[in-house]
């Protein structure tokens, strides 16, 4: 056991004789009841060989003692670390990957948990018999909502290749129950992508775009989104809505998203079909998320609040650190255009009777 502190920063671990199969890489901030119940998922699980890994973003709520009590008093093995300043959400996620020393990082939300007592042991089985090393995905329940979401749709190893890195990138929006190998995670370092939130959708593309397989497991795996009697956390709906006055560009980390996943595969794509490539990731995320969060956004905030994400996604922005060529900016351009007028003007009752329709859709382009 080794412990490290000062003012802010404090570091305590506890390892295992032999590296573990899994590491919990689950970053925190401000969450400690929820991370609690999660942690709760891990203590009860059949299969036990392996470690959580916490980096807490230097939370105001200083429950890092709490923390690691909770997994002292479990006999769990552990590493944690209360950052000395906050890292935002993609370092953050890197410190975590860094002190795993298992076979895979299990990538999990703190306010996520295990579904049942059994995943784990269906994981390493499924590993096992495939005798399988690469990503994997798993399928997971959204608890506030009552809806299950199929990232995959059995359970079998899917391919390698940049198609497969194209046509799956989206599948890393939620980060809980991604597996990614450890020593790749470890040799992909970057900074690059610091601010897009999206920093596992880096590590998974560029492995899959550069050989690495990728497999999926059709069976509820997580529960997203533990839920508290009194306590919520951080939501888009919840955010500020939009002042009075004309009205502005909002910038998502969602109009970061094709610059990622464009820079993350690139160097595996033949210079002569990189326009092909931008036009396929970006064709994705206008027709599929974009148009979605512009309705939803109405929905929870309000249509000029939807508009101002509109400015805030033109093609221009997206595109930036990108060099495509003039056909591939106007396609983009058109695409933009009619998206955001769609969703702009689409009746929401239109689109919610529409929405599971869509979904399939969507999955089935995907496959």
């Amino acid at each position: 056991m080794s412990e490290l502190a000062t003012v802010n920063h404090f570091r305590k671990e506890k390892r295992k004789e032999k590296p573990p199969f899994f590491s919990f890489c689950i970053p925190e901030y401000n969450r400690f009841d929820f991370l609690s119940i999660a942690l709760e998922s891990l203590k009860n699980q059949t299969f036990q060989d392996f470690e959580v890994c916490i980096s807490d973003d230097c939370s105001p709520e200083r429950k890092h003692q709490e923390i690691v009590a909770y997994l002292e008093s479990h006999d769990i093995a552990y590493c944690f670390e209360r950052q000395e300043k906050n890292l935002r959400y993609d370092g953050n996620l890197r410190a975590t990957i860094s002190m795993a020393q298992g076979r895979f990082c299990f990538l999990l939300g703190n306010d996520d948990k295990l579904l049942e007592s059994d995943v784990l042991q269906k994981v390493h089985d499924f590993i096992a018999q495939q005798n399988y090393y690469g990503v994997l995905l798993l399928n997971y329940f959204e608890i506030s909502s009552g809806k299950n979401i199929r990232r995959v749709s059995n359970s079998s190893v899917i391919g390698t290749g940049v198609p497969v890195a194209m046509a799956t990138f989206r599948d890393y929006s939620f980060v809980s129950g991604v597996l990614l190998p450890r020593a790749e995670c470890h040799a992909l370092v970057t900074t690059e992508f610091d601010g897009t939130e999206m920093y596992q959708m880096y590590l998974g593309s560029r492995m899959v775009a550069e050989g690495t397989p990728l497999a999926g497991m059709d069976f509820l795996a997580i529960g997203k989104d533990i839920q508290i009697p009194g306590q919520k956390v951080d939501s888009y709906a919840n955010r500020p809505g939009s002042k009075p006055g004309w009205p502005k560009a909002r910038y998502l980390p969602l109009g970061r998203m094709g610059w990622l996943v464009v820079r993350s595969i690139e160097k595996a794509v033949p210079a002569n079909r990189l326009d092909a490539c931008i036009r396929s990731v970006f064709r994705q995320i206008l027709g599929f998320t974009y148009g979605y969060w512009i309705v939803n956004y109405r929905k929870v905030q309000s249509w000029k609040y939807s508009l101002e994400i509109c400015m805030g996604m033109n093609p221009a922005y997206q595109l930036r650190g990108l060099n495509p060529g003039w056909f591939t900016r106007m396609y983009l351009w058109t695409l933009y255009l009619s998206i955001t007028m769609l969703g702009l003007l689409c009746p929401i009752f239109v689109f919610d009777s529409l929405e599971p329709t869509l979904y399939r859709i969507a999955k089935s382009r995907k496959r």
